[in-house]
């Protein structure tokens, strides 16, 4: 013991190490497990990945293939071909012209589907008839000199002993003459078919040759989120589509004969070419695999086509491959490794904290009984404490009331406020309705007599008495204007039931009203097909007038061009009007809306600052929103939107 009341610290490591150890060892083996489980996890989620990818691919190639035969089988059923001539020694002209009609048929389709290397008809003796090539991307006719005898071919064999609509299919080669590789290589995959005239005999052969790079292209493109290497591998195991371009098609170059799948993956090889599907784990990686059929596909679409036949052969197969290397999967792993590994630190710390907490409070315990007057005295001091804690928080809670109380008043005051606000407005809205409407009778009388005192006795006065007089016609004749304003405006807070208005009909009475100023100002006026709205029609003639008539009146140099259109959105119409005038700085947007704002002086343009106030009203009273957009020179954009007829009733 170190002194009275000191803690013996060999006691203290001792208990920590036989509390620490077990607990590290435990920490260890769940970190472990949960390892092993993310990463079983891993490669259960990779499998799956890779399988459905794998056999996305494989959908991509039969797609291509069964395509390829259904318009082998459709070119196989032209017309041209079953009314061909009885005998070929007929007279020229009827061979002749049968012939071209038969190319240009061949020829636009080629043309038409970009995906023909070859479309040719052999007769019955395997000479071609009919030849139409794709090179470059252009369809073209073989001249007669080029045409040749393919009776000794395996397309013309294999075709010809087939019944009706019976597909015989050749692998996926290069493109050679006189067994040398053509320069640029050119994929492709033969499809050949009996042909019968209307009388049922067979009178020889439709061979079309597909684009291999199609299915290549497709096979690349065509991608689900899978972290694979994908292949595709002939039945001897060459490579068709690789990693490495320059061993693929090594079959058809007999100095790359030994460039092979199977020697490079040996293993995988082994299984590759004796399942049709799986999935297998070498020390190089996973290999996922499935096999796709040309031949099985070929009677599958011509038993769509059909609707019927025999159960579908395999032939020869092409293998599609996924590869997922060790150290892709490492890349996934690894995360979790040192995830783990994190997580494990944080814990032996953790534990570690906690051992030697534990230790040490065990320790102190011993202590306990000596200690245990001073324990009793800091008890009581921890009591007095905690009474004034107590104290302190009865006080808190009492003025966290009070303040509480004080919210809910002053919540009320706003509500009261808020209702007080809406009957003074109401009473506003009121008043000047009454003033004006009142004002109108008085101000007519003044405008009459000043009008006609101006008539009478104009040149009777002197000057200063005909321009005061002119003063007063003027003042009082924008009094009237401003009084009729301000009556429409405080209308424009009140409006009849709401109901269906077309503002294709409202457009009609705007521009009918408008026709003098429009013509005045040679504008052009347009607009696109606009919708049925719930609405006040009054108030709505009143909004479109306002909007045109000011696009009008602010026009610039050029003559005035306004269009009218709506937008659907969100179970209401955005209704815009866009002109060519002379714009409005961005810092005026706000202000142009508000009650006798204006921004330009009486000289420049007529007009009391109400008419966008009355257009905001009437939008805003209809639960709609209205803006601008503009910059000064570049014409401005008023937009504003209202609900759809449909939306009401729907509501």
């Amino acid at each position: 013991m170190n002194g009275k009341s000191g803690l013996d610290k060999r006691d203290v490591l001792k208990r920590f190490l036989a509390i620490f150890i077990p607990m590290a060892a435990i920490a260890g083996a769940v970190a472990f497990y949960i390892y092993h489980l993310d990463v079983k996890g891993e490669k259960a989620l990779l499998s799956v990945q890779e399988k459905n990818n794998v056999e996305f691919k494989a959908r991509t190639v039969s797609e291509n293939v069964s395509n390829a035969i259904g318009d082998l089988i459709y070119i196989s059923r032209s017309k041209d071909l079953r009314e061909m001539p009885e005998r070929w020694d007929m007279p020229r002209s009827i061979i002749e012209g049968w012939r071209s009609s038969l190319a240009g048929e061949f020829l636009g389709f080629s043309s038409a589907m970009g995906l023909y290397e070859e479309i040719r008809y052999l007769d019955e003796s395997g000479m071609e008839v009919v030849n139409v090539k794709s090179r470059n991307g252009k369809a073209f006719i073989v001249p007669d000199r080029e045409l040749r005898n393919r009776s000794d071919t395996a397309c013309f064999k294999g075709a010809f002993s087939l019944d009706r609509e019976m597909v015989y299919a050749s692998p996926l080669d290069l493109m050679a003459d006189g067994g040398k590789v053509e320069d640029p290589a050119t994929p492709v995959i033969r499809f050949s078919t009996p042909v019968f005239d209307r009388r049922g005999r067979k009178r020889g052969i439709v061979i079309v040759n597909y684009f291999g790079k199609k299915i290549i292209e497709d096979l690349k493109k065509s991608s689900l989120v899978a972290p694979g290497e994908v292949m595709l591998l002939n039945a001897e195991g060459y490579w068709l589509s690789g990693p490495n371009p320059a061993d693929e098609w090594a079959f058809m170059y007999p100095d790359k004969k030994d460039r092979t799948f199977a020697k490079e993956y040996p293993i995988a090889w082994e299984r590759v070419s004796r399942e049709e599907s799986g999935q297998i784990e070498t020390p190089k990686g996973i290999f996922t695999f499935t096999t796709v059929y040309p031949l099985r596909e070929a009677e599958n679409a011509v038993r769509g086509i059909s609707g019927g036949g025999t159960p579908p052969a395999r032939g020869y197969g092409l293998k599609v491959v996924s590869f997922v290397s060790r150290s892709a999967m490492k890349e996934k792993t690894g995360a979790y490794s040192a995830t783990v590994f994190r997580l494990y630190a944080v814990l032996l710390a953790a534990m570690a904290a906690s051992a030697l907490y534990m230790s040490v409070l065990n320790a102190r315990r011993r202590l306990a009984e000596e200690e245990l007057k001073e324990k009793g005295l800091a008890l009581e001091r921890s009591n007095a404490e905690l009474k004034d804690l107590n104290a302190s928080l009865e006080f808190e809670v009492k003025m966290r009331k009070r303040a509480d109380d004080a919210v809910i008043k002053t919540v009320d005051d706003l509500e009261r406020a808020n209702s007080e606000l809406a009957r003074s407005n109401a009473d506003l809205e009121q008043f000047a309705y009454v003033a004006s409407h009142d004002l109108q009778e008085p101000l007519r009388i003044v405008a009459g007599y000043a009008q006609l005192l101006a008539r009478r006795y104009r040149g009777r006065f002197d000057t200063d008495a005909d321009e005061y007089i002119g003063y007063v016609v003027d003042g009082t004749k924008r009094m009237q204007v401003l009084i009729s304003d301000l009556l429409t405006f405080s209308r424009a807070g009140k409006h009849k039931e709401l109901k269906p208005v077309s503002l294709n009909e409202v457009y009609g009475r705007v521009t009918a009203n408008l026709k003098l100023i429009i013509a005045e100002a040679q504008a052009t006026i347009t607009r696109g097909d606009l919708p049925t709205v719930m609405a006040d029609p009054v108030q709505m003639t009143q909004l479109l007038q306002n909007l045109i008539g000011n696009a009008v009146k602010y026009r610039g140099e050029d003559h005035p061009a306004v269009h009218v259109q709506a937008e659907r959105r969100n179970g209401e119409w955005l209704i815009s009007v866009t002109d060519n005038g002379i714009g409005i700085d961005p810092k005026y947007f706000d202000r142009i809306f508000v009650l006798f704002q204006r921004l330009h002086g009486k000289g420049e343009y007529s007009g009391t600052g109400i008419g966008l106030s009355i257009c905001k009203k009437i939008v805003e009273n209809h639960g709609g929103r209205i803006w601008v957009e503009s910059a000064p020179g570049r014409g401005a954009t008023f937009y504003f939107t209202m609900p759809s007829a449909d939306y009401q009733e729907k509501i």
